[in-house]
């Protein structure tokens, strides 16, 4: 898997986790920022997969042909304040 977009170090790295050994801390009302740009990075995916795609008559709307794609390659969307993972798109 082909991924474009990586930041060798990005901003949000230097965020430290503020979850802290109390109870209150574990679970706390907001979630910390470097545990949630942490989880988003971790959604990205790691090998290729498969998509199915569908072929439509633009007049009737039927489907004429359905595909199956490999996705080899995905883009990372990013935020700009902290370099974060946002999204990503094939």
């Amino acid at each position: 898997m082909k991924i474009n977009g990586t930041i060798e170090h990005p901003r949000w790295y230097d965020i430290h986790c503020c979850c802290g050994v109390t109870t209150e801390d574990k679970h706390p009302i907001k979630e910390c920022l470097h545990c949630k740009f942490e989880q988003a990075e971790s959604s990205l995916p790691k090998e290729d997969f498969k998509v199915d795609c569908s072929i439509y008559d633009e007049k009737t709307g039927e489907i004429l042909e359905k595909k199956s794609r490999t996705v080899t390659e995905v883009t990372i969307f990013r935020g700009s304040k902290f370099e974060d993972v946002i999204g990503w798109f094939y």
